[in-house]
């Protein structure tokens, strides 16, 4: 089986984007990365990327719900603010985004998107919040929803190739961040959301909900209300939302494991 060439994809997908600032940093008769290839450079590689979606947005429907047939879950349903967020383009990019890249060739089952965790953490979140809800009054249905909408944005950072672009990690100079190259998903979304005019940011406001808490919750910065300060476990913690979803979704697709049988657990899981 000829190895997959990914040094060679990147250059097919800069060269798609048509962005010559890329391009210029690759060494055309190798097809592989210069060593001046750093950081900054990915990042208007996938800005390319993320710009194109940056189109006008529909109208908000307060009534409007949308059920999804979702797997692990069944049927899950989102309200009219998450439904909102779910068809926005910036999200549904993530449904041409495989959760697991290339993993599919060894693991032909393994065709789940981003989108499709993306989801499930969403789901989770909300069943969470709904338990939690009972002992805190001041978990309200405005802070539920918003939560849910975080854990939607969660991955919407990820470039074209997911995780797989962390293989180009050996080609950034050490003087140019390297150390902070697996934040990079995350520095997306975060300038995503500072960006008054970004297609994320308009989505927001067009629904009403307050960016900054979106930017607290996925750990842009802080500054929580102390009294919503554990709601932050559900993103980043050792039983988070997103490592709950991951690794059920990603056994059952690779059926490394039958899932099946833990559905009703997962769905009756509790936050402890």
């Amino acid at each position: 089986m000829t190895e997959y060439n990914f040094d060679k994809k990147l250059t097919e997908l800069a060269s798609k984007a048509k962005d010559e600032y890329i391009l210029s940093k690759i060494n055309k008769e190798t097809r592989v990365p210069t060593r001046d290839f750093s950081k900054e450079d990915l990042e208007a590689l996938l800005d390319s990327f993320i710009s194109r979606y940056d189109i006008s947005l529909d109208k908000f429907d307060s009534t409007k719900k949308t059920k999804i047939i979702l797997p692990i879950y069944s049927q899950i349903e989102l309200e009219p603010k998450l439904s909102y967020m779910f068809y926005t383009p910036y999200i549904q990019r993530m449904a041409f985004i495989k959760q697991l890249s290339f993993s599919y060739m060894t693991y032909p089952g393994a065709l789940h998107s981003r989108i499709e965790h993306s989801l499930g953490v969403s789901h989770l979140i909300g069943v969470f919040c709904n338990f939690l809800q009972k002992h805190d009054s001041n978990l309200n249905q405005e802070i539920i929803i918003s939560a849910k909408i975080a854990g939607l944005l969660h991955d919407a950072g990820h470039g074209p190739c997911g995780h797989s672009l962390e293989l180009l990690k050996s080609c950034i100079s050490p003087k140019k961040g390297q150390g902070d190259f697996r934040k990079l998903d995350k520095l997306l979304i975060c300038d995503e959301l500072n960006n008054n005019n970004s297609n994320i940011r308009r989505a927001l406001d067009n629904i009403e909900v307050d960016y900054k808490f979106i930017e607290q919750l996925l750990g842009c910065n802080e500054g929580i209300n102390n009294q919503l300060i554990y709601l932050t476990d559900l993103f980043d913690s050792a039983i988070d939302a997103d490592r709950l979803d991951y690794l059920a979704r990603d056994a059952n697709h690779t059926w490394k494991v039958s899932i099946h049988r833990e559905q009703k657990k997962l769905e009756k899981a509790q936050y402890i």
